[in-house]
């Protein structure tokens, strides 16, 4: 929030004196003869630093929105966390669900535009992602390419990782804990703000943690007794 606010204000003022000391006059200047080159000067010289923190500014948004994303899908998490708790099947079917819904509530805020992502087709997708694309082209107005929505799929899938805590009484809190690996997309930007990664992105961490009440069962073993029926 703080870089974000700084760069903002920054590329603010930045645009007002550009737009402040531009003129119609100065460009035909600029363009009769060459004496009139030196009147760019001043702008060839700040251009380059009002780019950076335009970017700048961009790669925080973004970075802001992903934030929110992550505790929405921390959320979904546990909620779904708190529903298959008492399960028959036990805790690792529990994992498994709630790292589900948290990647599938990830989506809309994941990146999209990787190229390694996008080279998947329909006969690649898993079951989720098929019937997520299903569900977006029949509620969508106006529904995104196959390849943009599996890309982005691709990224919450495995750019985003899930951690449960398991409750030991019924009224213990679960406890989930996202991790999105945001990948920038202005280079500047993410030597400043992040680092290196194997793959040659730069990154940076978001964690989002979000504790629920278990609402579990008060019988002996938790459990339901009973197992859900599988897709």
């Amino acid at each position: 929030m703080f870089f974000w606010l700084v760069s903002l204000v920054i590329s603010g003022w930045m645009t007002v004196q550009i737009c402040r000391g531009f003129s119609l006059r100065r460009v035909s200047m600029t363009a009769s003869d060459e004496s009139g080159a030196s009147y760019s000067l001043g702008w060839v010289m700040t251009l380059p630093f009002y780019i950076v923190f335009v970017g700048f500014t961009t790669e925080c948004t973004l970075l802001m929105v992903a934030k929110a994303g992550s505790v929405y899908s921390a959320y979904a998490g546990a909620r779904t966390a708190i529903v298959w708790n008492g399960v028959e099947d036990g805790n690792m079917q529990t994992l498994q669900r709630a790292r589900e819904a948290a990647q599938q509530a990830f989506v809309p805020f994941a990146n999209g535009t990787r190229r390694v992502h996008r080279t998947i087709n329909a006969a690649q997708a898993s079951g989720w992602h098929r019937a997520y694309t299903r569900a977006h082209n029949d509620f969508s107005t106006k529904p995104a390419s196959s390849r943009f929505l599996f890309a982005k799929m691709k990224d919450s899938t495995d750019s985003l990782s899930v951690t449960l805590s398991s409750p030991t009484d019924f009224l213990d809190d679960i406890r989930c804990k996202v991790e999105y690996r945001y990948r920038f997309h202005v280079p500047i930007v993410g030597n400043i703000l992040g680092s290196q990664g194997g793959d040659g992105y730069y990154t940076r961490p978001i964690v989002s943690e979000v504790s629920l009440q278990n609402e579990g069962l008060q019988n002996a073993s938790g459990r339901l007794g009973i197992a859900f029926l599988g897709p």
